[in-house]
């Protein structure tokens, strides 16, 4: 499976590992590292092996608006193109896996799903941190896009995985949610546990969930990712 991480500076520690964790359960995974042009991992800071692709699509701060996921949407499109590949996986640098066969194509048996996503907090909609995409969902998105281009989008943010998700609901393709019921997936939502017992066995663990503070959702600092990963590493 090709995996295409989307990065910037500051993700490295996490990065790093990040891509170990999944080579441990993936060994035949080939690991693209898009990086942000505007604010890039340094060359010395990647993991090693890795192919290393530099973008200069505006990310909108975390993949939020039209113009971040056309760019995240053509860069996909490249990977798949120079790999001769029909599926990749989008990743975060703050995900960590403990099984990838979610991923697979045939885990829902052919024809695939163009999309295969993960449920999240919120439910029946998909999380932005790890999902795959086939190179026919990515023509299919772009092309709507292109033909609505100045037409009918509201201002405001897009959120990349959403708006994937709703565009290709309006097309003929073939969508997955794997329900977060199955333990597919599970956040870190601090409420007086570090680390909640949903996280063990759950297939895909993202450890920039947001965590709980008098009662709101605050926003995962990158030093806390580490750490839980540094957490999640200890219990393998």
């Amino acid at each position: 499976m090709i995996y295409a991480y989307f990065s910037y500076k500051g993700d490295a520690d996490a990065l790093r590992m990040s891509v170990a964790r999944l080579r441990e359960v993936d060994a035949a995974a080939v690991v693209y590292v898009v990086n942000d042009a505007a604010a890039p991992i340094p060359a010395a800071e990647l993991p090693e092996g890795v192919r290393h692709v530099m973008s200069r699509y505006d990310r909108g701060g975390t993949g939020r608006g039209l113009a971040a996921v056309r760019g995240q949407l053509q860069a996909l499109r490249e990977i798949m193109q120079a790999c001769g590949e029909d599926y990749v996986v989008k990743v975060d640098s703050d995900v960590w896996f403990n099984d990838v066969s979610f991923l697979s194509r045939e885990v829902y048996g052919e024809p695939a799903a163009d999309m295969l996503a993960f449920e999240g907090a919120r439910a029946l909609l998909p999380m932005g941190c790890a999902y795959r995409l086939s190179r026919w969902a990515v023509a299919a998105v772009l092309a709507y896009m292109g033909r609505r281009d100045g037409v009918g989008w509201q201002s405001g943010e897009y959120a990349e995985a959403l708006t994937i998700w709703h565009v290709l609901a309006l097309t003929p393709m073939r969508l997955r949610l794997v329900p977060q019921a199955v333990g597919a997936l599970a956040g870190f939502y601090l409420q007086g546990v570090e680390v909640p017992q949903c996280v063990a066995g759950a297939a895909v663990v993202h450890c920039g969930e947001p965590h709980v503070e008098g009662g709101k959702l605050v926003r995962c600092t990158r030093e806390l990712v580490v750490s839980r990963m540094l957490l999640l590493r200890g219990n393998v």
